[in-house]
């Protein structure tokens, strides 16, 4: 069976939490936040992951199974996400904070191992091998994890900085040269070492760390760093990490703090902020454009007014697009296709914080642009993780219908600037020796669009074909799938059976809905909270599919209702009648419940729950949150009442000391 998805319209957490559903942005807003040309794929709120903030974010992509991982700093934690499938992220678990809480987390990955560090008091360098994350099963999550290796050389760090190709991790801001750089030893990753330091250049907030292949030919193949250290920018030879040398120290005008930057691919330029600027004087958010054809002579080419009054903090640069996490601003997203005139140009944003504007230290902390599906996670410091995603390109539409026809059209709209060379691909099943046509029509600036377009088709068998349209551009791959409908005629409607009329809710659950189909081929199942199916929250196409399709159902508690859409060429698209099913947490507690010797009920319950013990001495009846943390502690034998009038609501595992098996208890 061939499964080709087209629009995932939901997300959920699997603690059944009040995730933000999917919101495309149309008209300036994706449900609650403004936006331009950025949808949200989904949302985790902060109560999820029982922290009181979030800061930094980065990601890991499994070189094995290809699967992208966030790692999401927290005040108490760093927190694991599975976002292969964006639209319903899995919280895996976290790693606990080293020693105490603290509002700066800061992580970077070299290779499967990410490198923690925070301003907590002598928290030093956690390591954790991220493989630990991959297989796991849905019982027990969020797992709490241990590190796999520590370093002490320092106690406390602002920030993390990798050097991936030269396995080194640096610690700065840190209780050690002044807050300069600390240097590690990485290569072994599970045995840390101290290989150098600078405290010469002062106090460094943050930096980057390349091997140089910039226009300086005075310094190709050299290990170099740039620092953002609080009043200036310094760049050091890091390449002998016994003997750091300063190559310059730069200032510029109105500095209020400097903070932060990123070198463009070919290192010719640099892009660098300033947290306080617009506090200190009253101006506008700006980014800073140096020139660094001369690294012992840096030179501001310009200050970008991004015409917005908010606090700006971090930036990265993925090929020809900058992305900005601009505090109350939100993600700022802007090309670079005139950087050497110092001229940065607006593609979109979304933001997180949708009441203000003003400069102060709320909203988006970080983000990171680097996932090869094009998904752009995004921290809010207070509402959470944002799971955004770039209209860079799109189908006007996925459905392409054939009737008595010959040719056909698939039109593409182009929302962004193109850089360098475009490759169009078309793969298609079922449709050898025809191919299809790119025909360009408005193809400078941005919006634009482009034409695919299909000749010969009346030697096709009416039928559905599905493809895929890949768009490569400068170092990045967009896959736009849609469907061909080659004279499929009105038939008799599909009928969907019911389901059985509750399941167990667990994570990655495939439930399989069963139907009749009098025209096999393709159809379109949708689930929606309504009878009426105005709040789809879910649809996905399924070809091939033989009277019943699995599709993943990690939904909330609650009713829903499903139907099946067949697509035709030649008419009306046929609409099966609803069904209905229930997502409904109790099969999962009688189950649990007949594998431990004892049962507990009501459940869910409010107030007060009653224990039936199975065994007849008395037994500690333990009560814990899902963080692992435990909430409550009881003793009893036989049939015993408890009070839970002091529990938040929520989902609770009670363990017994005469069982191995826990019961998941809901109190609402």
């Amino acid at each position: 069976m061939f499964r080709f998805y087209t629009c995932i319209l939901f997300s959920i957490s699997i603690f059944f939490s009040l995730n933000v559903l999917a919101q495309p942005c149309i008209d300036g807003f994706a449900g609650q936040y403004p936006c331009d040309k950025v949808d949200q794929l989904a949302m985790i709120p902060l109560d999820d992951f029982f922290a009181d903030n979030a800061n930094d974010i980065w990601g890991w992509t499994s070189t094995v199974t290809g699967r992208e991982y966030v790692l999401l700093g927290l005040e108490n934690k760093t927190a694991f996400i599975d976002i292969t499938t964006p639209q319903y992220p899995i919280y895996l678990g976290f790693l606990p904070t080293a020693t105490v809480g603290s509002l700066w987390r800061d992580v970077k990955v070299i290779d499967q191992y990410a490198y923690i560090v925070s301003e907590a008091n002598q928290h030093g360098i956690q390591v954790f091998d991220l493989t630990r994350l991959e297989n796991l099963t849905a019982e027990g999550l969020p797992r709490v994890f241990d590190e796999d290796a520590y370093y002490g050389g320092f106690g406390h760090a602002h920030n993390v900085i990798a050097d991936t190709a030269n396995k080194f991790i640096y610690g700065v801001g840190t209780s050690t040269f002044n807050g300069g750089l600390h240097i590690v030893d990485v290569s072994d990753p599970l045995n840390p070492q101290y290989a150098g330091s600078n405290a010469m250049g002062g106090y460094v907030h943050d930096a980057q760390v390349r091997t140089y292949t910039g226009p300086d030919e005075n310094y190709t193949g050299e290990e170099i760093a740039v620092g953002f250290n609080a009043d200036r920018i310094v760049v050091y030879n890091v390449t002998d990490k016994t003997d750091v040398e300063i190559i310059s120290q730069t200032t510029y005008e109105d500095v209020g703090y400097t903070h932060q930057g990123w070198f463009t691919e070919d290192m010719r330029y640099l892009l660098s902020n300033d947290e306080t600027d617009e506090l200190d004087f009253g101006m506008n958010t700006r980014t800073i454009i140096w020139d660094m054809a001369d690294l012992e002579n840096p030179q501001v080419i310009s200050y970008v007014d991004l015409q917005n009054t908010s606090i700006d903090h971090n930036l990265y640069i993925d090929n020809d697009m900058v992305y900005e996490s601009n505090y109350t601003n939100g993600l700022r997203i802007l090309d670079l296709l005139e950087v050497e005139t110092g001229h940065l140009e607006d593609f979109g944003f979304f933001d997180v914080v949708p009441f203000t504007d003003a400069a102060q230290f709320i909203g988006t902390w970080s983000n990171y642009p680097y996932f090869e599906s094009g998904v752009v996670p995004v921290s809010g410091m207070f509402t959470g993780l944002h799971l955004v995603k770039p209209q860079f390109y799109a189908l006007q539409t996925n459905v392409v219908k054939v009737c008595g026809e010959s040719t056909a059209n698939l039109p593409i709209s182009v929302n962004r600037r193109l850089f360098g060379s475009v490759t169009y691909t078309v793969e298609m099943e079922g449709v050898a020796g025809l191919s299809p046509v790119l025909e360009f029509s408005e193809t400078e600036g941005a919006p634009s669009e482009n034409i695919i377009t299909w000749a010969g088709l009346d030697v096709l068998n009416p039928g559905y074909y599905p493809g895929v349209v890949f768009i490569s551009n400068n170092g990045r791959e967009e896959r736009l799938p849609f469907v061909l409908v080659k004279d499929v005629e009105p038939a008799t409607a599909v009928a969907p059976a019911p389901v059985s009329p509750s399941f167990e809710l667990l994570p990655n659950q495939d439930v399989t809905f069963t139907f009749t189909d009098n025209q096999p081929g393709m159809v379109t199942l949708q689930v929606a909270l309504d009878a009426d199916f105005d709040e789809i929250v879910y649809a996905e196409n399924f070809y091939d599919s033989s009277n019943s399709v699995q599709a993943f159902m990690p939904f909330d508690l609650s009713t829903y209702f499903w139907r099946l859409v067949k697509p035709t060429a030649c008419g009306d698209d046929l609409i099966s009648d609803a069904a209905a099913f229930t997502i409904d947490i109790a099969s999962s507690v009688s189950e649990a419940s007949a594998k431990a010797n004892f049962t507990i009920y009501p459940n869910p319950a409010s107030d007060v729950v009653y224990i039936e013990n199975g065994e007849k001495s008395r037994s500690d009846f333990r009560v814990f949150d899902i963080a692992g943390k435990e909430v409550a502690h009881w003793t009893g034998s036989g049939s015993k009442s408890f009070s839970i009038a002091h529990l938040e609501k929520g989902i609770y595992i009670v363990k017994s000391s005469g069982s191995a098996v826990g019961v998941k208890l809901v109190k609402n």
